[in-house]
Order: structure tokens, then sequence, then C-alpha cells
């Protein structure tokens, strides 16, 4: 009751000082809010720069938390929600660092995603803490297959997007990329070219 009591004597109070300000009070105040909001997006500006680090974890909770990050990629696997399976297993990762699964399962997010390099590069190292694991041993090699075959796409496309290039650029000039041929030199390997019509 007497907490009750002190509370609302304080709503009095401040009710009174509200009715007591004139408009020319309201005014200071707000005045004196926008000189601190610089001052407050300055603060906020320097927090979002620093780089969030999370608390670590005793070491008898780490392999809980990080089997629990684990298995809830595998969920998010799934659900096709990859970029939220990468993120929980690099968390499994960093709680254990040895965790083939967490590996395997952030190399999975990371190939659903089109980023083969960086899948690779989990199956490796998924493959060096289980060098006998004939399934990831099959995933390095598809992986590596497949990473082969968007190079070599990539290739082609690049180099057709070049020769448009070209040929836009000499058609100005009656020639065309097709009128040149380059020929490579068994003994150097270095390519000469002719024009030819």
């Amino acid at each position: 009751e007497r907490r009750r009591n002190e509370t609302e004597k304080d709503d009095d109070e401040w009710r009174k000082g509200k009715g007591n300000k004139t408009r020319a009070d309201d005014a200071n105040d707000d005045k004196a809010e926008d000189q601190q909001k610089p001052k407050d997006d300055e603060e906020n500006k320097e927090l979002a720069e620093e780089k969030f680090t999370p608390p670590i974890p005793p070491p008898s909770q780490a392999n809980k938390i990080a089997v629990y990050h684990c298995n809830r990629a595998a969920c998010l696997l799934h659900l096709d929600r990859n970029e939220e399976v990468i993120n929980d297993a690099t968390i499994a990762l960093m709680l254990k660092p040895g965790y083939t699964k967490a590996y395997t399962r952030r190399m999975s997010g990371y190939e659903k995603m089109d980023r083969l390099d960086d899948a690779i590069s989990d199956a490796k190292a998924a493959l060096v803490l289980e060098p006998r694991n004939a399934q990831i041993r099959s995933n390095v090699t598809r992986l590596q297959k497949l990473n082969e075959i968007k190079m070599e796409k990539l290739k082609e496309e690049t180099m057709g997007k070049l020769k448009d290039l070209g040929n836009s650029i000499l058609g100005n000039f009656g020639m065309s990329l097709d009128s040149f041929k380059a020929e490579k030199d068994p003994n150097t390997g270095s390519y000469s070219i002719s024009y030819g019509n």
C-alpha cells in the first residue's frame, strides 16, 4: 500500500509539472532532444560497427549446444533455409571444431546455394577428420566434378561474350574474329595468330 501511494504521488507530481509547462518549455525540451539525437546516432553507429562475439559457454555445455545447432541445421536443410543452415553449422563448428556432421551439413547448405568452392572446402575438412568415410569421399569427388562443369560452362559463356564483343568492334572494319586463326606452338606453348579470308 505504501508503494502504491508513492507511485500515485509521483504520478501526481509529474502531472502537475506537465500542467505547469508552457509551450515554450515544450519547445526547449524538443530542442534538447534534437541535440541529443546526433550523439545517439553516433553511438549506435559505433556499436553497429563493433563485431559481435557471442559469450563462450562452459565446456560442459559447449558440446550440447553444438549438437543442438547441428541438429537444427539438419532440420533447416530439409526446409531449404540454406543461409540458416550455414549459420547454425558454423556456430556448431565454433563450439566443437572437429565436428564432422557440422561440416557435412554446412557443405550441403553451401551446395544448395551453389557455393561449390565453400562446399568442397568443408567436404575436404570432413574427409581429413574421417578419412575412411566413403560417403564423405564420394561427396568430395562429386562436388569437384560439379565445380569443373560449372567452371567449364562459365569459361564457355565468358569466351562467347568476349567473341561477341570482338565481333561487334571488328564489324565496324568489315572483319570478324572467325577470320583469325590461332595456332599453338607445341614446343613453347605460345600461340601465333594469323589472319585469313
